[in-house]
């Protein structure tokens, strides 16, 4: 009766734990799903941590159905609406047979998972037998080793994330073999990996996926840094490194990926500061420093990136704050998500924001900052435009001391664009790798006038007309929802213009049920004739069709923070 008992217990929640359950009968497999038949909305996930093993016959029925078995058919896609994620981590292994079931479940979710983290071996039968699973979550995170025989196999899987955390070593020939591994924007989790050696690093680094996550590794060799400031990805995530050399640290800075996590460094000399502050990535995690020296400070305030995250200091000289506020950034759009600061003097009616992520400093360090900014705005050495970035077209927008920084609606640019804009050229507008900067100069230049002169040059100024856009839809591929679009369209000519440049064509997916949607469902931002935009407050809502599952429906205004992205925008 302990299934019964579990199943009235959990009857009402998005997850059911079996806890206690080391073996599934025919009889507890067909009471599971006949329960999980009469809920409301699907299970979210379905966790055996004790299940020993699991038979052809209970597989059949949990993921596909008794009577079919191993063919997939109309019984089995109604079973598919079942759940979303099964978690095994006590199975120690798996028949053939079995696999072949487990495989051929769809449930037609990019969020669907199956861990195996009880597997202490994968056989490579097996491995070949599982990569031809259509979803989209891999976890093997028990297994100590694999063979690369094993590991190739797998590496033939279509799916997005693999997990390996239980791996705390890895061969060149299976670093290698997962190399082949060609996911679209995929996760490769080796978390328990404590070191990785030149050779093994050289191989990984030609894998082409989107993000790396090696939290485990505490130092790096030179030369294990080299290879891996080769990889192409987008996000390499290095935490667990303390303590950092001279030498490493010069490695990782010629990395060119978006976001490098080193947030387990908690100190940094001159030199470390100077070399990370060459980095041209996006985003620098350095959260885990809790004090920085002037010399520190002076060099990393050189850092061109976009975020530099240095959240957790917590004392901090005034010589070193000031640094930071006059950093010579590329990005001068201030922080608004964490770092929301009130100047607190009513007649400015406005939030002053730092260029950091000040989250989390003392409020000694908060209080200096707000201080500096009030003067500054009181003196008029900070000039900002209606959404309270640094903005002027007459002169200087930020004055410390004697640093003048000349920045349009937020972004940093030479000073002859705002003093001299008759005198902009072609080169100034295209030598510009960061794209916010060169839109705002291609609207100083003037859009049209530059589509004239240089014609076959379309591709390269594609949605620079409008800054704005351009940094909502870098946003798009960093926040987790589509939550921070509410309230950017609003019901004008230029409204309507931002939605159809940022949003519409968006494929997304629906994170909660909502009114004949269900949690899961994926569409794409849009409508359908006779549905227009004038049915839709898109200040609040994104109008949705596109659904599979409804594939009469024209449109539905649904919230924004219910919807996520699921696939870059061309």
């Amino acid at each position: 009766m302990i299934i019964k008992e579990i199943l009235d217990r959990f009857e009402d929640c998005e997850s059911i734990s079996f806890e206690g359950v080391v073996e599934l009968s025919i009889t507890d497999t067909e009471l599971i799903i006949a329960r999980l038949g009469k809920r409301d909305r699907k299970l979210e996930k379905i966790i055996f941590n004790n299940l020993e093993t699991l038979s052809e016959d209970s597989a059949a029925i949990l993921f596909s159905c008794k009577q079919c078995c191993l063919a997939p058919c109309e019984c089995r896609l109604v079973t598919d609406q079942y759940f979303n994620e099964i978690y095994f981590n006590s199975l120690k292994s798996i028949s053939l047979s079995t696999a072949k079931i487990i495989t051929a479940w769809d449930n037609g979710w990019s969020g669907s998972r199956i861990s195996f983290s009880g597997l202490k071996d994968l056989p490579t039968e097996i491995a070949e037998i599982l990569s031809n699973w259509n979803g989209h979550n891999f976890e093997f995170n028990g297994l100590e080793n694999i063979s690369p025989e094993s590991m190739s196999a797998l590496s033939l899987w279509k799916g997005g994330s693999f997990e390996f955390n239980g791996l705390t070593t890895l061969p060149k020939n299976v670093a290698s073999s997962i190399s082949k591994w060609k996911p679209e924007n995929g996760y490769l989790f080796l978390n328990g990996l404590k070191e990785i050696s030149s050779e093994s690093a050289k191989k990984l680094s030609a894998w082409q996926g989107s993000n790396l996550k090696l939290s485990g590794i505490k130092s790096l060799t030179q030369q294990s840094a080299y290879s891996l400031a080769k990889w192409k990805g987008k996000s390499l995530d290095l935490r667990g490194i303390e303590l950092l050399s001279n030498e490493v640290a010069k490695e990782l800075s010629i990395w060119t990926g978006i976001y490098l996590n080193l947030s387990g460094v908690s100190s940094l000399n001159k030199e470390l500061a100077f070399y990370l502050s060459q980095s041209k990535i996006f985003t620098l995690d350095l959260s885990g420093l809790e004090n920085i020296s002037y010399d520190s400070a002076h060099e990393l305030s050189k850092f061109q990136g976009n975020y530099l995250l240095i959240e957790s200091i917590k004392s901090m000289s005034d010589e070193a704050l000031y640094e930071f506020l006059k950093r010579n950034n590329a990005h001068m759009f201030f922080n608004q998500s964490k770092s929301c600061l009130y100047s607190g003097q009513p007649e400015y009616d406005k939030q002053v924001f730092l260029p950091y992520s000040f989250h989390g400093f003392s409020d000694e360090v908060e209080n200096r900052a707000i201080d500096l900014f009030e003067t500054l705005l009181s003196d008029k050495k900070l000039l900002l435009d209606e959404k309270n970035r640094p903005h002027s077209l007459n002169g200087p927008a930020l004055i410390i001391g004697d640093l003048e920084i000349y920045a349009i609606h937020g972004e940093r640019v030479s000073k002859h664009v705002v003093t001299t804009p008759n005198l902009i050229t072609h080169e100034d507008i295209e030598k510009q790798e960061n794209i916010l900067v060169r839109c705002v100069i291609l609207n100083l230049y003037g859009f049209e006038r530059y589509v004239a002169e240089k014609p076959n040059n379309i591709d390269f100024i594609k949605y620079c007309n409008d800054y704005e856009s351009k940094r909502l839809i870098q946003l798009l591929y960093t926040e987790p929802t589509l939550a921070f679009l509410e309230g950017k369209f609003t019901d004008t000519k230029e409204g309507k213009k931002l939605f159809q440049q940022v949003a519409k064509g968006l494929n997304v997916i629906i994170r909660e049920d909502y009114k004949m949607l269900i949690k899961g469902d994926q569409g794409f931002i849009g409508y359908q004739y006779p549905a227009s935009n004038k049915l839709f407050n898109l200040s609040v809502e994104s109008p949705v069709t596109g659904f599979e599952r409804l594939p009469d429906l024209m449109g539905l205004g649904v919230p924004w923070r219910l919807l996520e992205l699921t696939k870059e925008k061309p």
